[in-house]
């Protein structure tokens, strides 16, 4: 299932990792939630800050991003 999810993301993107605008638009979620989450150091997928300047770039690799949403589609027999 992960390996799925990285090659549709692949597919989509052309590249290995993805925009903090890509991956909102993945989770269906607006930008401002996402840079929420960021902040609050709660946001579950990991991801890299392209240097230590306070607009550095986040990047979040494929393969994250497809391990999140291949377990965010598991189902729990009741």
């Amino acid at each position: 299932m992960i390996q799925e999810y990285m090659n549709l993301l692949y597919m989509k993107y052309k590249k290995l990792n993805l925009s903090r605008k890509e991956l909102a638009h993945e989770l269906g979620i607006s930008l401002s939630k996402l840079e929420k989450l960021i902040a609050e150091d709660s946001f579950p997928i990991k991801y890299k800050r392209m240097g230590t300047a306070q607009k550095a770039p986040y990047i979040f690799p494929i393969s994250e991003v497809a391990r999140f949403l291949s377990f965010e589609n598991i189902e729990v027999a009741a």
